[in-house]
């Protein structure tokens, strides 16, 4: 296994210009457990802006405000180049006055490599990759607690995790993804702090939600935090069902889910149908499959379903068009289990994923498994999964690349001659600027 070429050149480029440039964190730490990485984070002595000033405005964008960073596009993928931190005293990392200087709201303080390793989160996520000397970068020993497989916090871990809760979630997926054993006092900062994770921004949960299902390890990650009382602050509805028949068929649904991602290599990209099975059972029980088999109150049984969705996903800053396709599938299944208008069902934009999801649901307990072999195959299974890739890539990169506004020039004032005289001000020209 090696890291992919386009981490590689960026950090080339930025040291060919005179500046420190690393892979760090959990790609280096893949590596050692022999996994090829799926994310890079780039770190460096450059400022924002010098790394724009070294890709140019049309290669990297900046962002952030609490945590100001490049967004460097290269190959069609986006990646993240950090500046190096520091450490930020109590004024500089408050939000609002009112603050009591725990929580990092404003970390835009640059330092050095030895500062910024101090501010990691993890022994495990704190080693510095240089592309240039093959070499790791370990300066607290992270490495060897990657052999033992041990979550060890650099500093308080109470401090750590109130500092940015983000990190609690973080240790949880060493241990439900990697297979790490946390050490005691994490454990139970975790347990005390656990209710904090509310205080981070809803647009950045969804993030990192989306990054947990599309992991292989999904289902041990939901484990890890409900058996460290972390789920119910996290997912609340997720953990209200935990230890219901629903929550049951939730956990064998992510399982599937799970198996797919780890064996087949072109397996969906689409975004909500992981988000769709670990709801479905939620969502199914407040719809009447049989209204909705045979089209009666299909508007009630939808709004319904929108507002599940909603209450399911309620700590979370979901995007209305994913609301949507989840409602659509989750709408298709009854007319699929009761084989109803497959014609018209198999044309539904949605039918391939309402299908998979159908799959799964047969696989984890055999529902409906005599209506599953009747339904139609979708159209061009393979070939609408490009276009569904295609289309989230470019979604990303309209998204992460805004139009520039065009400028506009201002119209030249004609100087007037000596022999010219002010025209008169009619009644069209009252709003004239010639006429205050």
């Amino acid at each position: 296994m090696r890291f992919n070429d386009a981490p590689v050149a960026i950090v080339r480029q930025l040291v060919h210009n005179g500046f420190e440039a690393y892979i760090v964190g959990g790609a280096v730490r893949d590596m050692l457990l022999e996994k090829q990485p799926k994310d890079y984070d780039i770190t460096t002595n450059a400022t924002p802006e010098e790394v724009r000033r070294v890709f140019g405005r049309r290669k990297c964008r900046l962002i952030g405000k609490r945590f100001r960073l490049a967004l460097v596009f290269w190959d069609g993928e986006t990646y993240e180049v950090s500046t190096f931190r520091k450490e930020p005293n109590h004024i500089e990392r408050r939000g609002r006055p009112t603050d009591k200087g725990e929580m990092i709201w404003n970390d835009n303080v640059f330092g050095t490599l030895e500062d910024d390793v101090r501010r990691r989160d993890f022994t495990a996520n704190a080693l510095y990759y240089d592309v240039n000397t093959d070499e790791i970068i370990d300066m607290i020993n992270g490495m060897e607690d990657i052999k033992t497989r041990v979550v060890r916090c650099i500093g308080a871990p109470a401090t750590r995790f109130m500092e940015d809760p983000v990190r609690m979630l973080r240790a949880l997926k060493l241990v439900g993804q990697h297979q790490f054993t946390m050490r005691e006092n994490i454990r139970k900062a975790i347990v005390e702090k656990a209710p904090h994770i509310q205080e981070a921004s809803p647009a950045r949960l969804f993030e990192e939600l989306q990054k947990i299902l599309n992991t292989d390890s999904a289902l041990p990650i939901f484990e890890a935090c409900q058996e460290n009382g972390f789920l119910k602050y996290f997912c609340p509805m997720l953990s209200t069902l935990w230890e219901t028949p629903g929550g049951e068929l939730i956990r064998a649904l992510l399982k599937q889910h799970d198996d797919c991602i780890d064996h087949e290599k072109n397996y969906f990209k689409e975004k909500s149908l992981p988000m769709s099975l670990m709801a479905l059972p939620y969502l199914l029980s407040v719809i009447d499959m049989d209204e909705v088999s045979r089209h009666v109150n299909v508007v009630a049984n939808q709004d319904a379903c929108a507002k599940a969705i909603h209450t399911f996903f309620l700590t979370f800053n979901m995007p209305k068009e994913m609301l949507y396709d989840i409602r659509d599938i989750v709408m298709l299944l009854p007319e699929m289990a009761a084989l109803h208008n497959l014609d018209k069902v198999r044309n539904n934009p949605v039918y391939p994923l309402a299908y998979e999801v159908f799959r799964l649901l047969t696989m984890a307990n055999g529902w409906m498994a005599d209506a599953f072999a009747e339904l139609p195959l979708p159209n061009d299974v393979s070939q609408w999964q490009e276009q569904a890739t295609r289309e989230i890539e470019e979604d990303s990169l309209q998204t992460q690349q805004p139009k520039r506004p065009r400028r506009r020039r201002r119209p030249a004032k004609r100087k007037k001659t000596a022999a010219e005289t002010p025209a008169q001000p009619t009644n069209d020209s009252l709003d004239s600027t010639d006429n205050e």
